[in-house]
């Protein structure tokens, strides 16, 4: 009967042999988050639209001066959490695609936010 041959205690186990569970990247909650804020930047941005087309149409005009700015500021303020998760969160280990993710839509959402600023200061001088 063939003896097996039974590897030496100074040889580290193979962590790839069958049954053996694959690394996996560290998570990045930071990511998550980011991205997260930047979904919700977005949807806030949607709500708001539709909010104030339902005010100018019925003709609160007052009340969509008030509700326009502050739905810019909460859109504004949720956009910078995005892009400031993301950047914490591109530093640290782990998959950095959520973050990027967080980062693109932080950016695309302040900008759009502070254009609409410039627009609406633009336009209250004529």
């Amino acid at each position: 009967m063939p003896q097996q041959s039974q590897p030496s205690s100074d040889q580290a186990p193979n962590p790839y042999a069958a049954g053996a569970p694959s690394p996996q990247e560290p998570r990045n909650p930071l990511a998550l988050a980011s991205l997260a804020a930047g979904i919700a930047a977005v949807a806030l941005g949607v709500v708001s639209q539709l909010t104030t087309m339902t005010l100018l149409r019925s003709g609160g005009y007052q009340l969509y001066a008030l509700v326009s700015g502050v739905f810019s500021v909460l859109v504004l303020l949720t956009g910078l959490a995005a892009l400031v998760l993301g950047l914490v969160a591109a530093q640290r280990p782990g998959s950095r695609l959520r973050a990027g993710m967080g980062i693109g839509i932080g950016t695309a959402v302040c900008v759009s936010v502070f254009v609409g600023f410039a627009v609406g200061g633009i336009l209250s001088l004529g």
